[in-house]
């Protein structure tokens, strides 16, 4: 059994309307933040016996000569790394080797070299869409924005989209979902007496013990680094500024934040629908449909129905919707040409991005499919299509 389970806040970036800092202004470390291990934690390690095992998130091929490195090497290729998270794992590093404490690196080099080839893939696929588009633009003396394109040119280039999309949320979901079998598969190996690891991975841990399990761990408590409550932190908007040193907390017996159990719960989902092409391949909806007819897999939903009382404008259909952002329940009307509904996401969802109004959606039958529209209010509206399941 493991001790204690430390979710921490390792690092991170200001952003500004969604983009990055560093993204903003072409410079990487612009907008990182520094995040040094809380005073609390480190207390507690100190009183740890001299051999103590401390299982940390990093990886033993990153550690040369007791320094977390900056940037991995893959394939021959140099590419660096957000130093906030590295200056994190760097502190905790030289806290153990102070306190004579045995450092066990828990994550994945082998994973983490297979979600960088499947990045770089994504990206040279994309990079054949685009050139497509424009080599066909450039032959009619346009530019992309301007120009319209044939069925079998769009055609071309949205295999390459799809694939590319199919491939980055892979590469995503083996960065969340897969290195956390290899690490919990480590720590049943090594047997640390504390793991220190970032929260978005030990909220699952803590509000999942019967998935812990599976691998042979169990965690005897648990404690969450957090920022202080009524924390002022000022934002950088000078140009190349660090926030260095924030204050965090220790939470003892922390409860799992619900938006990161969301997030990793939205990974899998499109994982699963790029991948099988369904929310849940273990399920059978009444009805499979997509709002993004570009990307398929970027808009797919299934229909899963609870009732259906006749009336004789037809039948009153009632039930629930699940997608790639999350649950919804829905209301409305089925007859053999035309079916019409209004969606409403559960509060939850609606806090990871779903919609906060209700969306109409109305379909006519046409060759073997409902094709309409899903009328979102003030946010527009989508073409949208979906077929019924035998």
């Amino acid at each position: 059994m493991v001790r204690k389970l430390y979710g921490v806040a390792h690092g991170g970036c200001v952003q500004m309307g969604g983009v990055s800092l560093s993204e903003l202004f072409g410079q990487q470390e612009v907008g990182e933040i520094h995040m040094r291990p809380s005073v609390e934690l480190i207390s507690e390690l100190a009183v740890l016996p001299v051999g103590a095992k401390i299982g940390l998130e990093e990886m033993q091929e990153q550690v040369v000569g007791n320094k977390v490195r900056d940037f991995v090497v893959v394939d021959g290729k140099h590419y660096e790394l957000a130093m906030a998270g590295v200056s994190y794992w760097q502190a905790l590093l030289d806290e153990c080797l102070k306190r004579r404490l045995e450092p066990v690196f828990l994550d994945s080099f082998e994973l983490l070299a297979q979600n960088t080839r499947l990045r770089l893939d994504s990206a040279k696929l994309n990079s054949k869409a685009n050139g497509v588009l424009k080599r066909y633009a450039k032959r009619k003396g346009l530019t992309v924005e301007n120009c319209r394109f044939p069925e079998r040119t769009m055609g071309r280039a949205l295999e390459f989209v799809r694939s590319a999309y199919a491939l980055e949320t892979e590469a995503e979901y083996m960065h969340i979902v897969g290195r956390e079998g290899e690490i919990l598969r480590k720590i049943a190996q090594t047997n640390p007496d504390v793991v220190i690891m970032g929260a978005s991975h030990t909220d699952f841990f803590a509000a999942r013990p019967e998935e812990v399990a599976k691998f042979g761990v169990k965690f005897e408590s648990y404690a969450r680094e957090d920022f202080e409550e009524g924390l002022n932190v000022e934002v950088m908007l000078r140009y190349g500024e660090r926030l260095h040193h924030v204050p965090i907390r220790l939470i003892q017996n922390a409860q799992p934040q619900e938006e990161l159990l969301v997030e990793r719960d939205q990974t899998i989902r499109k994982h699963n629908a790029a991948r099988f092409g369904r929310i849940f391949p273990e399920r059978k909806p009444r009805f499979v449909g997509t709002w993004n007819r570009n990307i398929p897999a970027a808009g797919l939903f299934e229909v899963y129905m609870k009732s259906e009382t006749e009336t004789p404008e037809g039948r009153v259909i009632f039930g629930k919707i699940e997608d790639i952002i999350g649950t919804a329940s829905f209301i409305g009307s089925l007859r053999e040409e035309h079916i019409r509904f209004r969606k409403e996401y559960t509060d939850t969802s609606k806090r990871a991005g779903g919609s906060r109004y209700p969306i109409d959606y109305d379909a006519d039958f046409r060759e073997g499919r409902y094709v309409g529209v899903a009328n979102l209010g003030n946010d527009g509206s989508l073409e949208f299509e979906m077929v019924e399941l035998s």
